[in-house]
This record gives structure tokens, C-alpha cells and sequence, in this order.
């Protein structure tokens, strides 16, 4: 990580380590049922069984097994994250937007890269449907984040950050609004410029 990234929005670790053991009870529930399910199978095969239904119970039972170690894998995940030795969230530096979320990894997005505009600046073709669009502009402003994508990135980026941070969109909105709107202005100013550039040649 850049010294120069500053730390904008820190991980909620106590509302993470709640997430952890969520998905850990789940773990356990669904694995437990699924081993008192097993142990009561009996696969040696009789004079009169071949033991089929068994076998098929069993088979049944492996996307639940796999679904408990999926589950038990994500708590430990969630759980380290509250845990992490030092700082993890949404760092900001000049150039880029940086997630640093311990055992989830850590993501780096070039600001160049991002499209940072919040509802009411879509095209409403894109908004069908949205309830969020019809608010009003200060609403949007003051109580949501702008919607944050980057290429290549089918969620966007503002939900990914709520979504491993633990933090409610009110808190993010109010972390980083400041920067996002400096990246914004950043943007505007180029596209004026741009613009300017271009009336020039013509």
C-alpha cells in the first residue's frame, strides 16, 4: 500500500465478526444435518441390497456438504477480518481508490478507471424501475454514495465496498464524500477542458 493512501472508511470489525458467526451457525447446521444424515446410512451390501438408495442418499448430500465447507471457509474469512492486525477498509490516495480487506485481498482502482456519477446523472433509460433515481439531487447527495464502476467489474464498486466493510451507506456517503467529490470536480474540469480543446481546433 501507498504511505501516501489515507484511510477514508474502516472496516466495522464488530458488525463483520457478527457476519462471521452467522455464516459459521450456518456452517454447523448444515453440516451437522448433513453428518446425522450419513451416519445413519448403512453401505455394506446384503444378500437382499446392494445398498442403491444408500449410495444415492449419499450422493444427494455432496452439494450440501460442499455448501457447509463453503459457508465455514466465509466465516473464517469475515472472522479474520475483524481480527486483521492494522488498518483495513477504503484507503484514498492521488491516483487511485484502494480496498485493503485482509484475507479478501486488496483491490487497487485507478481513479482513471472509474465512472463515478451518482443517479440523477444517468440517462434515464438506465434507471427503469430505481427508486433511488427519483429522489432529489441533495437526497442523493447527502444520504448515498455515487454509483462507483469500473470496467470489467459486473457489481458496482460502491456496493462492493459496503458489502466488505460492514459500513451502512449513510456512513460511507459521509467518509468519503469529500474525496469522491474531488475526483468528480477533478473529471469535470478535464472534460471542460477537453471540450474547450476541441472548440479551439474547429
Amino acid at each position: 500500500m501507498d504511505t501516501k493512501d489515507k484511510l477514508s472508511l474502516s472496516v466495522a470489525r464488530g458488525r463483520v465478526l457478527v457476519r462471521g458467526l452467522l455464516w459459521a451457525v450456518g456452517a454447523v447446521l448444515v453440516g451437522f444435518g448433513v453428518l446425522t444424515v450419513v451416519s445413519g446410512l448403512d453401505f455394506k451390501p446384503t444378500g437382499v441390497s446392494n445398498r442403491l438408495v444408500e449410495y444415492s442418499i449419499a450422493a444427494v448430500l455432496i452439494p450440501f456438504g460442499a455448501g457447509a465447507i463453503w459457508c465455514a471457509v466465509t466465516a473464517v474469512r469475515w472472522m479474520l477480518l475483524a481480527a486483521w492486525p492494522g488498518a483495513v477498509g477504503v484507503f484514498v490516495g492521488a491516483d487511485a481508490l484502494v480496498l485493503r480487506l485482509g484475507p479478501w485481498g486488496t483491490r487497487r482502482l485507478e481513479w482513471d478507471s472509474l465512472d463515478v456519477r451518482y443517479w440523477f446523472e444517468h440517462d434515464p433509460d438506465e434507471l427503469e424501475g430505481l427508486v433511488e433515481a427519483f429522489l432529489p439531487e441533495e437526497v442523493q447527495r447527502a444520504q448515498f454514495l455515487p454509483q462507483i464502476r469500473c470496467p470489467g467489474e459486473s457489481d458496482s464498486i460502491n456496493r462492493m465496498l459496503l458489502r466488505t466493510t460492514g459500513r451502512s451507506e449513510q456512513e460511507a456517503a459521509d467518509a468519503l464524500r469529500d474525496a469522491l467529490a474531488s475526483r468528480r470536480r477533478d473529471c469535470d474540469e478535464g472534460s471542460e477542458a477537453d471540450d474547450e480543446g476541441e472548440g479551439a481546433e474547429a
